[in-house]
């Protein structure tokens, strides 16, 4: 298989578990099976296999930005840097949604926070969970009526 043909698959799957976790974010089999373990554990897979068979072969590194730079521009391990951002952010979503779930939000926040971590960017989504909980959680209510 190639990176692009890799890459595809990994987008279609991250794509598949995200529409899962905004439909469905009440189903705990969602969270923990499909989102919180095994989409990540096949994005991790991978990114070990890649990394594994590449990284010795590989020019660059992690020191400076034109080390990254060299390193990134080996589709393979441009690809497994992908891998783990989307086992990662993943991840941080699942995490958002349980959290949401455990606090008694309102789904509909949930789904705007996801809106937000695939529309403006992932530290957006992170900042509108920190303003979700400050406006819906039920101990809020008690906060702004003290």
């Amino acid at each position: 298989m190639s990176p692009e043909q890799i890459f595809a698959i990994a987008n279609l799957t991250a794509a598949a578990a995200w529409l899962l976790l905004a439909v469905l974010p009440r189903q705990r089999w969602v969270t923990t099976i499909v989102t919180g373990t095994a989409v990540p554990a096949f994005f991790a897979a991978a990114y070990i296999a890649i990394i594994a068979s590449r990284w010795s072969r590989s020019t660059g590194g992690f020191s400076t930005l034109a080390g990254v730079s060299t390193l990134f521009s080996n589709p393979w391990l441009l690809l497994a840097g992908w891998l783990h951002y989307l086992a990662f952010d993943l991840l941080a979503g699942t995490w958002e949604v349980r959290d949401a779930r455990e606090r008694g939000f309102r789904m509909c926040w949930s789904c705007r926070v996801l809106r937000s971590r695939s529309c403006s960017g992932r530290p957006a989504g992170c900042s509108t969970t920190a303003c979700a909980s400050l406006i819906d959680a039920p101990e809020a209510g008690a906060r702004l009526s003290a």
